[in-house]
């Protein structure tokens, strides 16, 4: 059993609440555990972006939102890319588990960084799908 970091996304309402005043954001993912889990990965961030500029758009406040996932956010080596990427937006809301935000938040102590993602704890799967705690 391959042991990893299990997270589950916070609920949108709580994420739209946290950055209603923000016209441009950076939501950042990471293709490691959360990836694995289904809750920070490429296509999660996508999903989670879709629905933030829909939801925005309904409320006629609309929002720019860059993506980027991390190979490993929890590695700071991975993190370099997303240098240019935070020179214009107003806050990093991160898909990365625990680990991962305070990374995003040691490299970039000029913004806020918002945690997406609530980590529950480390183990590994039982079969697809099913984590147990290790």
């Amino acid at each position: 059993m391959k042991k990893i970091i299990v997270a589950e996304q916070k609920p949108i309402s709580e994420i739209a609440s946290l950055i209603y005043d923000y016209e441009k954001i950076l939501l950042v993912g990471c293709a490691g555990c959360v990836a694995v889990c289904l809750s920070g990965g490429e296509k999660e961030v996508e999903i989670l972006a879709a629905a933030l500029r829909l939801m925005r758009r309904q409320q006629n406040n609309p929002l720019e939102i860059l993506t980027f996932v991390a190979t490993r956010a929890c590695a700071p080596e991975y993190l370099a890319d997303l240098d240019p990427l935070t020179k214009n937006v107003a806050a990093v809301v991160s898909l990365a588990c625990g680990v991962g935000v305070q990374y995003l938040a040691d490299r970039y102590p000029e913004k806020w960084v918002i945690p997406a993602q609530d980590t529950k704890f480390a183990g590994g799967s039982s079969e697809h799908g099913i984590w147990e705690e290790r």
